[in-house]
C-alpha cells in the first residue's frame, strides 16, 4: 500500500473492476464452451473469440495482482493453440482452467505460493499433435521490481524461456547481484525506490566488467513513449501490460 489514501482507492477501485469485467468474460467463456462442444468442436469463429477472451484476462492479471491467473491463462493458451477439431471431453479439461481461474478472481487475491503450486499441479493436460518447441536460452537474468506480482508473472516468462533468474525488489540488492553474477541481461522497473532504474542500468553499463550486460527497463505502454527519450539508446524496454512478448523480443536479442 501507498502512503497517499486516495492513490490506494484508485488502486482498488481498479482492481475491483478488473475483478468485475473478469467475471464478465469467465460467464462468456462458459457459453463458448457449452456453445463448442454442442457443434462440432472446430466453429473457428467462436475458437477466435475464446483465445481472444483467455488473452485479455491474461494481459492484465499480473498487473491487478493476479499472477496466477496470467500463468493458468498463458497454460491454457498452450493448450489451445493449435487449429485443429477439439473433442467434447477436451473442452470439459478446457473448462476446469476456466474454473480454477473464477475460484480464484471470486476470492478477491491471489493463492499463497502453496496453494498456487497445487493448483498448477493440479492443471490439466490436452495431448496436441504437434508440441511447442521452446527456446533453451540459458541466459542470467537479474530482475528488479518492487511490485510482487509483476516479479513472480516475470520469472514465470523467464523460466519458460530457459533463463536462470535472480529476482529482487531492491535497485541497491539488483547492483550487488549483477557485479557478484555478470548476468546476461537486468531488467527493472522505471520507478524505484534509492536508485531508480534508468539510474541503475547506467551504473550496470559503467563498469567494465559488466560491459557486455544489457540492460531493459520496465514500464507500462503509457509511460513507453517519454522513456524512449533521454536514455541511451542500447537499453530496450519491456511494457508491463504486454510482458510476455516484450520479454520474449528482449530475449531475441540477448546473446551469451
Amino acid at each position: 500500500m501507498s502512503d497517499d489514501p486516495n492513490l490506494d482507492a484508485i488502486i482498488a477501485g481498479l482492481k475491483d473492476s478488473f475483478i468485475e469485467s473478469t467475471m464478465e468474460r469467465l460467464i462468456a467463456l462458459d457459453t463458448l464452451i457449452q456453445n463448442l462442444q454442442s457443434g462440432d468442436g472446430s466453429d473457428g469463429e467462436a475458437m477466435a473469440d475464446f483465445r481472444g477472451q483467455i488473452h485479455s484476462i491474461k494481459g492484465t492479471g499480473g498487473t491487478f495482482g493476479f499472477p496466477l491467473v496470467s500463468i493458468i491463462c498463458h497454460r491454457l493458451e498452450e493448450v489451445i493453440q493449435d487449429e485443429r477439431d477439439y473433442t467434447m471431453q477436451e473442452f470439459d479439461q478446457v473448462q476446469l482452467f476456466v474454473d480454477y481461474i473464477r475460484k480464484i478472481i471470486e476470492s478477491g487475491d491471489d493463492p499463497d505460493e502453496a496453494d498456487a503450486e497445487e493448483i498448477l499441479a493440479n492443471l490439466p493436460t490436452i495431448s496436441a499433435p504437434q508440441q511447442t518447441v521452446r527456446r533453451t536460452t540459458d541466459l542470467k537474468i537479474v530482475l528488479v521490481t518492487p511490485m510482487a506480482a509483476m516479479r513472480q508473472l516475470a520469472e514465470f516468462y523467464l523460466s519458460e524461456q530457459g533463463c536462470h533468474v535472480l529476482s529482487t525488489d531492491s535497485s541497491v540488492d539488483a547492483f550487488r547481484l549483477a557485479v557478484e553474477n555478470r548476468p546476461d541481461l537486468v531488467i527493472s522497473s522505471v520507478q524505484m525506490e534509492t536508485l531508480n532504474g534508468i539510474d541503475l542500468g547506467r551504473a550496470i553499463s559503467a563498469i567494465s566488467l559488466l560491459r557486455n550486460t544489457k540492460i531493459s527497463l520496465m514500464t507500462s505502454s503509457a509511460d513507453a513513449g517519454d522513456l524512449s527519450v533521454g536514455i541511451p539508446e542500447e537499453f530496450t524496454y519491456i511494457r508491463t501490460d504486454h510482458l510476455e512478448d516484450d520479454i520474449s523480443k528482449v530475449l531475441d536479442g540477448t546473446t551469451c
